[in-house]
């Protein structure tokens, strides 16, 4: 299957650039769970969630339209975020879920 995402990407289908690009949402995820907390616990869980969905659309809109190597790391990027914040966001104190 990635190698069918390869072939239609502008940009080369070198592995080590596709590695990038796949870890970008990892890194996000990461970036996304550390700095939601302060946010919810601010603004609160509504305004939260909200954010991270406007992150989650708003990366994988810039992944579908990248045309480059950038565009789309920058796009996992922003979709990770959003990823990682979603997760966190709904999650209490105390360690119970939301």
């Amino acid at each position: 299957l990635l190698h069918v995402y390869q072939c239609q990407l502008v940009f080369p289908a070198d592995p080590f650039l596709n590695g990038v690009v796949l870890s970008f949402l990892v890194v996000g995820v990461f970036l996304g769970g550390l700095g939601i907390c302060p946010f919810a616990d601010k603004d609160g869980r509504l305004a939260a969630l909200a954010a991270t969905t406007f992150l989650l659309a708003a990366g994988t809109l810039i992944s579908a339209g990248a045309d480059s190597f950038e565009a789309m790391t920058l796009g996992r990027l922003i979709t990770g975020v959003g990823v990682g914040a979603d997760e966190r966001s709904g999650v209490e104190r105390d360690g119970g879920g939301g």
